[in-house]
């Protein structure tokens, strides 16, 4: 499987990025994988088969949505890792963003054709996956989650509100800072990543922005937070980075510009993609 993390791991060879995914796959997170390629069915390559009425494209196979999700697992294991959380948390947030978008298809309903066994079966799966990594359930939407997008809030189209709450008499910055980590991580790395690649999280907002003005258009958003959607959305990244760093800081990790943050990220991962290559052949060269 090709997953590109950004720009900067472009030159990598096709052999060391497809081995470190695989072990990825295989081994560090077989059980999850397997029921994103079977019980999810986002195994297949996506291809149009119709259109709408309003012009769109009808398509079936979702493996785009697993690769971002995989994408997605490793940034966030290298991320947790740095700001020195132990294995098993790191185990924690790398299989709940590896899961959490595994019900866009079934929210979307694009000819993915799930009978209702097989609905009921994809909900029992997933939540014998995130039960024992979300027990007291805070993280998770309070609806069916095959209703949502994402089963959880911070990856979730209303995380936004939560945070952002003008009756509370607080500054932006001052209700960020009041919403817990792990929420923060789970929403700041879903928001770094367009089609599978790693991205400042500015870019990707600026490009979202521009196919969803609608969203910066809706008074009642804008009501509800007190800013236009897209404002909301650069002061949540910024002020992640912001605390993000601030913690890294606090191990001796220093980045300048907390903008940089990704680009940080992406050289984690790239290090840790040669790392593990080099280690399986040992004695042979690396061209890069």
């Amino acid at each position: 499987m090709s997953i590109e993390l950004a720009d900067l791991n472009q030159h990598l060879p096709f052999e060391v990025r497809y081995s470190y995914l695989l072990n990825f796959m295989r081994a560090d997170q077989s059980r999850a994988v397997q029921f994103l390629l079977h019980t999810a069915k986002l195994g297949k390559v996506p291809r149009k088969i119709g259109t709408r009425p309003d012009g769109k494209g009808i398509f079936e196979g979702w493996n785009n949505v697993l690769k971002h999700q995989v994408a997605e697992a490793l940034t966030m294991r290298k991320l947790c890792q740095a700001l020195g959380k132990d294995d098993e948390e790191v185990e924690r947030m790398e299989t709940l963003s590896l899961v959490h978008n595994a019900t866009m298809h079934v929210f979307k309903d694009l000819t993915t054709h799930f009978t209702g066994q097989e609905r009921g079966k994809l909900r029992r799966k997933l939540e014998m996956i995130i039960d024992p990594l979300d027990p007291d359930k805070t993280l998770r939407i309070e609806k069916d989650p095959l209703s949502d997008a994402s089963p959880f809030r911070p990856t979730g189209p209303d995380f936004l509100y939560s945070v952002f709450d003008k009756t509370k008499g607080a500054t932006p910055q001052e209700q960020v800072a009041a919403v817990p980590l792990d929420d923060l991580l789970l929403y700041y790395i879903d928001a770094l990543f367009i089609h599978g690649k790693l991205v400042l999280a500015r870019k990707r907002i600026e490009a979202t922005e521009e196919n969803r003005q609608d969203l910066n258009d809706d008074n009642e958003r804008t009501e509800k937070l007190g800013m236009k959607y897209w404002d909301a959305e650069r002061v949540l990244a910024d002020e992640c980075e912001s605390i993000i760093c601030g913690l890294l800081r606090q191990r001796g990790i220093h980045i300048q510009n907390p903008q940089d943050l990704p680009r940080y990220l992406k050289a984690l991962v790239e290090k840790d993609m040669i790392k593990y290559w080099k280690d399986a052949h040992p004695g042979k060269k690396l061209h890069l």
